[in-house]
């Protein structure tokens, strides 16, 4: 069951954004958000996950 929700929460809120995107098209606020703060979003959010995996798998050990 925990599989099922850990799988279909996400796979219904990507499908149901798909359908509203491909029938309205991207609102504006998608737009904003992916023109300021793209760059360092992704940057700084890959060097925390990657840093965190880092530290966890130190951790354990």
């Amino acid at each position: 069951m925990d599989l099922v929700i850990a799988l279909g929460i996400p796979l219904v809120i990507i499908l149901g954004l798909t359908i509203i995107f491909t029938t309205d098209g991207v609102p504006g606020w998608v737009n904003n958000i992916n023109s300021k703060y793209s760059r360092k979003t992704w940057l700084y959010g890959v060097i925390a996950l990657s840093s965190a995996s880092l530290l966890i798998a130190l951790l354990k050990k």
